[in-house]
């Protein structure tokens, strides 16, 4: 990829702010190469689009092939997926995402899931489904302080979080499902 992009390692050091002694420095590495340079942003961006095109491209050619007559939900995106929403959107029906979103009990809302809801709809340009989100409560008796979600005293705030986050999500014409997680 960079070598077609750059076609000399003097140009891709240039680009990068690097030192690399040839091409195959890159890929002999063992760690990533650090640049924080507009050309190295831009270059990192573009090969995870490039990454995002095939895999969603082979990926949905597959799942077609055996499988024509069904929704394809996507790959569950952890939360967030940089730069390639339109991307799945223009391989996937539903695009899926785990978000563990917060609550403010006391004005009764979520601050952040509803907007972070919308860009990813409006990039993707396809319906979502939240796959996993959850309020660990911690007089459950059970050890909850690993893992995702907000954290809250007790079970009648679990619930309360619970159908503040759900309402959210009903609310929106595009979000088709959401799974609590946990």
């Amino acid at each position: 990829f960079l070598q077609r992009r750059y076609g000399t390692i003097t140009r891709l050091n240039r680009a990068w702010g690097t030192q690399l002694p040839g091409f195959s420095a890159l890929l002999q590495s063992r760690r990533p190469i650090v640049t924080q340079t507009a050309a190295g942003q831009r270059d990192r961006r573009d090969f995870v689009r490039l990454i995002a095109e095939r895999y969603f491209a082979i990926t949905t050619a597959a799942i077609r092939k055996a499988d024509p007559n069904h929704l394809i939900l996507g790959c569950r995106f952890a939360g967030n997926a940089p730069g390639i929403w339109d991307i799945a959107g223009k391989y996937l029906d539903i695009v899926s995402v785990n978000y563990y979103g917060r609550v403010d009990l006391e004005r009764g809302l979520s601050p952040d899931m509803p907007a972070a809801m919308a860009r990813y709809h409006a990039q993707s340009r396809r319906p979502l489904m939240i796959t996993e989100w959850s309020f660990p409560a911690l007089d459950a008796g059970l050890p909850c302080q690993h893992g995702a979600g907000q954290r809250v005293a007790t079970q009648t705030e679990k619930a309360r979080c619970y159908a503040i986050y759900q309402r959210a999500l009903f609310s929106m014409p595009f979000m088709v499902g959401s799974d609590y997680f946990m």
